[in-house]
């Protein structure tokens, strides 16, 4: 059964390999980075670039301008390395808060313990006393129900607001975690639901917040010259975070129990929530042009969820 479970894995990877070098295009700033005016101009009137309302501010330019200002804000970049302008912009300060801001958000996705509920579920509901075959089905449900909140967060992240969806999501997240630590902390016949509940509830929760979220915020606050050494940076802090969860669940299960894992990883959320309010800017509706580059405030700390204003631990953000 393992095999056919690795083999059907790779599926998804094969069929990018055979259908994305005739599918997808190279993107309008990577095509103007070597010069390549047209075939950008094309992809941005064709639409076939990534141009979804999520990354890019509606503009009332014509695709060609919009190209010549992504052509601006990129240009740096042609001369100089991307690497070393981050590495310049790190040494001066202008990046720091940007690269803290991006890297703390993708270790806090990985350490709140999505892996746990996903590589581990099935053995989190049989530790609820559900039967084998059932724990499997039962995952397979919860995952069909975390698709369905993705979905969900696409059409609301910008009518919403990556601020106000992350903090909800982490809210619910929270108390998720808890509501699945209480479970074995109750009597047998009475844990199973509650587990089933913690783990749905968690599950649609970070579909919303920490799941997308940190990938489109972390693309947003980074300038057009070092955007991409900037998010590789953060992404790898991510998979090395995933490493690090994967690794200590279950010992810490072995060695503090079942309910304290639960509990720790809630607190983890909270930890998660107030990074968001103190320290993620709202980037919803911020130019991704680069032409001028623009000013996001991050939260005060101390102030309210919707204050701005500069921060001792978080300062301002260029982007």
């Amino acid at each position: 059964m393992w095999r056919l479970d690795l083999g059907l894995s790779a599926a998804p990877a094969l069929l990018q390999v055979l259908l994305g070098p005739f599918w997808l295009p190279e993107s309008p700033a990577w095509l103007m980075k070597r010069h390549q005016h047209s075939s950008s101009s094309t992809n941005f009137s064709s639409g076939t670039a990534s141009t979804s309302p999520a990354l890019v501010e509606p503009s009332p330019e014509s695709p060609p301008a919009r190209a010549s200002t992504l052509l601006a804000a990129a240009s740096p970049a042609t001369e100089e390395s991307s690497w070393l302008l981050l590495w310049k912009a790190l040494r001066s300060g202008e990046a720091r808060v940007a690269l803290g801001v991006g890297a703390g958000l993708q270790l806090l996705q990985q350490i709140s313990g999505i892996n746990v509920a996903v590589y581990y579920g099935p053995k989190i509901f049989t530790l609820a006393h559900f039967s084998k075959h059932f724990s499997i089905l039962l995952s397979s449900a919860v995952s069909l129900a975390q698709l369905a909140a993705t979905l969900l967060l696409a059409l609301l992240v910008d009518k919403v607001g990556r601020r106000i969806m992350a903090l909800i999501g982490c809210a619910l997240m929270a108390v998720s975690l808890i509501i699945l630590g209480l479970a074995f902390c109750m009597p047998e016949e009475d844990a199973g639901f509650l587990a089933l509940t913690g783990v749905l509830i968690y599950r649609v929760a970070f579909s919303i917040s920490l799941g997308p979220l940190p990938y489109i915020i972390t693309a947003e606050i980074f300038p057009a010259a070092y955007r991409a050494p900037g998010v590789s940076l953060c992404w790898a802090v991510n998979w090395l975070s995933n490493f690090g969860v994967s690794l200590t669940f279950l010992p810490m299960l072995n060695t503090i129990g079942d309910a304290a894992t639960f509990f720790i990883y809630a607190g983890v959320c909270l930890l998660a929530m107030v990074f968001v309010w103190a320290c993620v800017p709202e980037t919803n509706g911020v130019s991704m042009d680069g032409g001028a580059a623009s000013t996001v405030s991050t939260p005060r700390l101390g102030g309210g969820s919707g204050g701005t204003g500069v921060s001792a631990r978080c300062p301002r953000l260029v982007v």
